[in-house]
C-alpha cells in the first residue's frame, strides 16, 4: 500500500520505548540507497534528541488514510555542510494505527434528545431546535437539546443535564451541518450504555450506542465521520 511507504519531506514523529510522552519531530531530508533514511536531528521544544548508534526509536507519521508507525534504527550521524543529520533504517513493516482515537472523534455538535417511540424513529425532523411542539403534534417528545463530546460511527457521548438511564432507548436528532442549516438532522435511535457525573454540576456525560440503524443513516453517519477524521489528521500534521 502506498500510504505505508515513508517518502521523502515526509514529516515524522519519533519517541523511544521508554520516552513515549517524549515525542521528538523532524523531517525525511533524503533517501540512500538500500533503505537508508537521512532526517535532521530530532527536536522537542527545540532541545535535540540525545541518541547513541543502535538506539531503536517507534517513527509515526500521517496519511489521509489514518497514524502510522514503524521502528527504525540509529545507524549513525552524518554531517552535511556542518549540519548534523541521523541515518535510519526501518526495522519492520509499517502499521496502520488501528487504535479508537482513530475513529472516535472530538467532534462538537448539537443534538436533540427525545424520547424513543419506533413509530418516530426514522422520521426526519426539520423545525428548529427549541420549539416545544411534540407529541400532540406528530413529533417525537423532546427531552433536552445537548451538545455532544465525541461522535464516532457507532455511538456518541453527550454532556447532558438531564441523567438519562443505562439500558434505555432515546432518539437522537444529531444536527450534523449546524442548527441552522437548512439540512435537516440525521434522525437515529440510541442506547444509554454509561452516564458519568461531568465536572460541572448538574451536568452528566451520558455514552450512547446507534442501534437499529438503516443502510442511509449508516452511510451518512460514516461519510460524516471520515470526513472529520481526515480533517483531524491533517490538523495534527506538523507544519
Amino acid at each position: 500500500m502506498d500510504d505505508e511507504q515513508l517518502k521523502l519531506g515526509d514529516k515524522i514523529e519519533l519517541y523511544k520505548e521508554k520516552e513515549k510522552s517524549r515525542v521528538y519531530k523532524t523531517m525525511i531530508e533524503d533517501i540512500y540507497e538500500g533503505g537508508v533514511f537521512v532526517a535532521a536531528i530530532p527536536r522537542l521544544a527545540g532541545v535535540p534528541m540525545l541518541v547513541r548508534r543502535g538506539e531503536r526509536l517507534t517513527t509515526v507519521f500521517y496519511r489521509d488514510s489514518g497514524r502510522y508507525f514503524t521502528v527504525m534504527r540509529v545507524m549513525g550521524v552524518e554531517v552535511i555542510n556542518g549540519i548534523r543529520y541521523l541515518l535510519l533504517v526501518k526495522l519492520n513493516d509499517t502499521k496502520w494505527d488501528q487504535r479508537r482515537e482513530a475513529y472516535r472523534l472530538p467532534v462538537r455538535i448539537r443534538v436533540l434528545v427525545c424520547e424513543y417511540s419506533d413509530a418516530h424513529r426514522q422520521e426526519e425532523d426539520t423545525t428548529e431546535p427549541g420549539n416545544e411542539e411534540n407529541a400532540a403534534a406528530g413529533e417525537p417528545v423532546r427531552l433536552e437539546l445537548a451538545n455532544s463530546k465525541d461522535l464516532s460511527i457507532t455511538g456518541i457521548s453527550l454532556s447532558m443535564k438531564l441523567k438519562c438511564e443505562s439500558g434505555k432507548k432515546h432518539i437522537l436528532k444529531l444536527y450534523l451541518e449546524g442548527t441552522q442549516s437548512k439540512e435537516p438532522p440525521l434522525t437515529v435511535c440510541a442506547e444509554v450504555v454509561r452516564v458519568l457525573p461531568g465536572l460541572e454540576r448538574g451536568v452528566h456525560y451520558v455514552g450512547m450506542h446507534f442501534c437499529d440503524q438503516t443502510k442511509d443513516m449508516n452511510e451518512h453517519l460514516t461519510k460524516y465521520v471520515m470526513t472529520a477524521q481526515q480533517k483531524l489528521i491533517k490538523s495534527r500534521r506538523l507544519i
